[in-house]
């Protein structure tokens, strides 16, 4: 008690607190931020409506081959627009962090589709 009364006295009170609230207060943030994202990253994974992205990128596929596109030109587009859709549900899902799920359930999506075709 007389330690903790002369560390009070010799840096002030007003240090103190303030080296307290730093520590408690970073541990606090890092952890409200950790669940945080876990959260939104885990609802936006989740959320079906990122299968909306693979229906645009097949319609758009199918509608560029029809407008006589050539295969490559098509694929293209429809990657492009696939992408797009997929960061934008991942953004009105989750945010920030949903959007960038989204992208990576998309990059994830397009590598697994690389690997059989």
């Amino acid at each position: 008690m007389k330690r903790l009364l002369n560390d009070m006295f010799a840096g002030g009170v007003k240090g103190q607190v303030r080296r307290a609230a730093g520590r408690t207060g970073a541990k606090a943030v890092s952890k409200a931020i950790s669940k945080t994202a876990g959260k939104t990253l885990a609802r936006t994974a989740a959320s079906p409506w990122l299968f909306a992205s693979d229906a645009v990128e097949i319609a758009t596929e199918r509608i560029a081959r029809h407008a006589n596109y050539s295969d490559r030109t098509a694929r293209n587009l429809s990657k492009g627009t696939g992408a797009t859709t997929a960061i934008a549900v991942g953004a009105i899902v989750g945010g920030p962090a949903g959007a960038a799920a989204g992208a990576g359930l998309w990059a994830l999506g397009e590598a697994i589709d690389w690997l059989f075709d």
